[in-house]
Order: structure tokens, then C-alpha cells, then sequence
């Protein structure tokens, strides 16, 4: 029979943005699904005043709120079998995967898989509850703070992450290695618009809402043990909210009755207003503890006598001045067959021409032009080598679209805003017995030009 093992990292917790290496050893017992298996980083958010102040949140990279995929915040990953060798040493791996999931998923593989994602599921409105809250908008169950999993598939991080079969007993016990990019992680808070009401009692302690929400209740504002402003006449007063009931009968069927913590001065029918505005402090994020959750098998297969895998090795290039016209050449190895540059951006975020401007490129292998005309980004031969580029990978393509996810707050954008188009260089190149020279000419539009980038070659190893 199948079953999980669970086990902490060799480093102790807490996990800082110096404190960043994490090691697992997988013991040499059992055969393992990796394409199951996953890692967990805990995580715990929270603000000034959070005893009676939970804030929704949602994560940024780099203090940029768009979307990103978990696997971003993985810089280097290692692995190594103590009777094989290193298996794979994946170096600036997260931009990679970041910028790939925009082709080999779409927008339901997206959704569904927000489980485990930093990005729980929105709702029609746009609404997103954070996985570092649980918040409650009607009623007076008080919104709590949570310790939650930022989940690390393993699929996502390392090519061999994918295999059913492990055999630990015949490789020996494996070790996973990660960099993260924790310091780059931030949240931000969710901001509600004003509602307008007026008070129910004399120095009472609930507001009712101008406005009907009963019939959208998505578009309720706040929610429970949230600090807010309540201006009125007599002035402005801090309070938390303890409860929001939508009234079902009478003149304000329909309206929201806001109820506070402590009683306000004011008389019946004044107006008052429920704000977000207040100083919520500055917000903190910490990382106590990971660990490993791995999928043993009950009933493996024979260990094989020979494995073949394709992985990544990475030459990073970086100058201290855009060069506008881009040319140099790169050595690939024997065993590489596909190679990709990335451009990347907003602290390795993601890969997108958003700085360097790049108007078209060509690639010479060995003094022969992979192409016969230079490639202009986005046209029908730019989409022909990357698609080729990535069958050629064994990725199975999903989207073909190049606009990169935006928007943080909204579920429909990702495909709708096209300024920031994701941005992969690449071309399959034969198999050789000596290595290769690659040749790289990169012309930009004259405003901007490359500083920085990144070639992933994909080559094949067996052990």
C-alpha cells in the first residue's frame, strides 16, 4: 500500500532571506513518486495590532503585485544520490519555470491547482482570500490568522520531478538542495471601499448601510475583527468589527448592520462612514519550519539498469550597461538539444522584454544561421521555433499566448494584457560529439537594450 512520509528539513527553522539553504535527505528505504511529492515552507503573516486586526492579504515578488507561480522563489536547486552523483544542478531555475508555466499551463490548470498556490481562488467579483486567513464577511465568527504551506511540487522545480519511480535502493539515499528567494516575498493588504450608513442607536455601537448588498453579496466591504475608521460628525474613532449581518426585514431590508467592538456616541440616523484607511503597521513574514512530504509506493517496479533524463545547465550573462545591438557567442554542450534565453525581470521574476526592448534576434550555430532571415518578436516565425523549442523539451503546450499574468486582485486578466508578453529566445540544436558554438545576435529598438541574460540549456544525462 502507498503511503506519505513526512520529515523535517536538516536545517532548523526559522528560514530568513540569509537564512535560505534547505536540505532534504530522501532515505534509501523506499521507492518514491516524485511527480507526488512536494515541499512545504511554512509561513505566517502578520501585522501590528493582529490580536483584533486580520488584514487580507496577497503576496508580492519583489514589492510587484503580479501573479507569479510558487516555484519563483526557488533560485538554485541541487540534486545528488549518493551512489550516483549529482543528478541535477538547476541554477536561476525559478524565472524559468515561472515564464514556461505561461505556455505548458492555461487558466483552469491555474485555478485548480490554487490549493497549494500563494494565490487562493477568486471569486466572480475578483475578490481573493489569502491561504493566510480565514475570513468570514457575514456573521460574527471572528477572521482568524493562519499558519500556512507555501508548496514547492517537486515536478515544478526539478526535470526529474516528474518520475514515478525513484529507487533510492539502487540510487542510495538522495538529497534535494534549495536556494529561495525569501527576502523578495512581501504581502500586501486588501483595501475596501468606503461604505456609507447611518447610526442604528444612540451611542450604540452598529452602523447600517446606505446601500443594498443583499442581492451581491461579493461586493461586501470589510469583514470580521477588522480595526477601521468610523467618521462622524463629532469626529473620527478606531474601532474592530465584530459582526456583519445583512437585515432581512423592514425599511433597510437588504442593508448591511455593521457591529463594533465598543459603543460610538451619536445619535440615531447620523451619518457615519466605515473606512480602511487606518494605519495597520507594518507587515511581517516569517518562515518557522519546512519539511518534505514524499510518496512512497507500496508496490514499485524493478529498478531499471539505466536511467536518461534531460536537465538544465545555465550561463548567466550580466554588464553594468544596456548593450543595443547584442552580440556574443556561447559554448553548448554535446548532449544539449534545446536551449533557451531568458531576459528577466522585476528581481527574477519572470522573462519578458519589458526592459530590453528586443526588436528581432538570430541564432548562428557552428557559423550556420539556424534561420534565414533575422526573428521578430511575436510573429508567425518567432512562435514556430518556440513552439519547436518546447516540443522538443517533451512539454506538453497548453497556451500559446505570450501575455503574462497581471493584476494580482483579478481572476480574467492573465491573457488580456499583453504589455509585459513573456519572452523565450530559443531553438532545439542536434546532438553532437564535440561541443557546439552558439552565436547570439540580439537587436533592441534603440531605447533600451540587454544587461542581463540567461541561457538554459536543456541536455540529456543518464546515469
Amino acid at each position: 500500500m502507498d503511503r506519505l512520509i513526512k520529515l523535517p528539513s536538516r536545517q532548523a527553522g526559522p528560514f530568513t532571506a540569509q537564512q535560505n539553504l534547505i536540505d532534504f535527505d530522501l532515505p534509501d528505504t523506499d521507492v518514491y513518486d516524485l511527480s507526488k511529492s512536494f515541499i512545504n515552507v511554512m509561513c505566517s503573516v502578520t501585522t501590528e495590532f493582529s490580536s483584533d486586526n486580520v488584514i487580507n492579504v496577497h503576496p508580492t515578488y519583489a514589492s510587484n503585485v503580479n501573479p507569479f507561480h510558487n516555484v519563483t522563489l526557488v533560485r538554485d536547486a541541487t540534486m545528488s544520490a549518493r551512489r550516483a552523483g549529482k543528478i541535477e544542478d538547476l541554477r536561476e531555475i525559478g524565472v524559468l519555470r515561472n515564464t514556461l508555466k505561461n505556455y505548458t499551463s492555461n487558466k483552469n490548470m491555474d485555478e485548480s491547482s490554487m490549493y497549494g498556490s500563494l494565490y487562493s481562488q477568486q471569486s466572480i467579483a475578483g475578490n481573493r482570500y489569502s491561504p493566510a486567513r480565514r475570513i468570514y464577511k457575514l456573521g460574527d465568527q471572528l477572521s482568524e490568522n493562519l499558519e500556512f504551506p507555501i508548496q514547492f511540487k517537486l515536478s515544478d522545480i526539478y526535470e526529474t520531478g516528474s518520475l514515478r519511480e525513484w529507487h533510492t535502493p539502487k540510487w542510495g539515499q538522495t538529497r534535494l538542495h534549495l536556494e529561495l528567494r525569501l527576502g523578495q516575498l512581501g504581502f500586501v493588504h486588501d483595501k475596501y471601499d468606503d461604505v456609507a450608513g447611518t447610526f442604528e442607536t444612540t451611542d450604540g455601537n452598529t452602523v447600517i448601510s446606505d446601500n443594498v448588498f443583499a442581492n451581491d453579496p461579493e461586493k461586501i466591504q470589510g469583514h470580521t475583527n477588522l480595526r477601521v475608521s468610523v467618521v462622524r460628525a463629532a469626529g473620527t474613532v478606531i474601532r474592530v468589527i465584530t459582526k456583519i449581518e445583512v437585515i432581512d426585514s423592514g425599511v433597510n431590508k437588504g442593508k448591511l448592520k455593521y457591529t463594533f467592538n465598543s459603543t460610538i456616541t451619536g445619535a440615531v440616523g447620523d451619518a457615519a462612514t466605515i473606512k480602511d484607511n487606518v494605519n495597520y503597521g507594518t507587515v511581517s513574514v516569517s518562515y518557522p519550519s519546512a519539511e518534505i512530504v514524499l510518496h512512497a509506493l507500496g508496490k514499485p517496479g524493478p529498478a531499471p539498469d539505466r536511467l536518461q533524463y534531460l536537465t538544465y545547465t545555465t550561463e548567466e550573462f550580466a554588464t553594468a550597461t544596456q548593450i543595443v545591438n547584442f552580440q556574443r557567442m556561447f559554448e553548448l554542450e554535446p548532449n544539449c538539444m534545446n536551449f533557451m534565453c531568458l531576459t528577466p525581470v522585476d528581481n527574477n521574476r519572470i522573462g519578458n522584454n519589458s526592459e530590453a526592448k528586443i526588436d528581432s534576434y538570430r541564432f548562428s550555430l557552428n557559423n550556420k544561421d539556424l534561420t534565414d532571415r533575422d526573428i521578430t518578436l511575436f510573429t508567425p516565425l518567432y512562435h514556430d521555433r518556440l513552439s519547436m523549442t518546447l516540443l522538443n523539451s517533451q512539454y506538453d503546450i497548453e497556451s500559446i499566448n505570450d501575455g503574462s499574468p497581471a493584476n494580482s486582485h483579478r481572476a480574467n486578466t492573465k491573457y488580456t494584457t499583453l504589455e509585459d508578453r513573456t519572452t523565450i529566445l530559443g531553438n532545439p540544436v542536434p546532438l553532437t560529439q564535440q561541443p557546439k558554438l552558439l552565436q547570439i545576435n540580439i537587436d533592441c529598438d534603440g531605447t533600451a537594450g540587454v544587461d542581463t541574460l540567461n541561457i538554459y540549456k536543456q541536455v540529456v544525462k543518464s546515469i
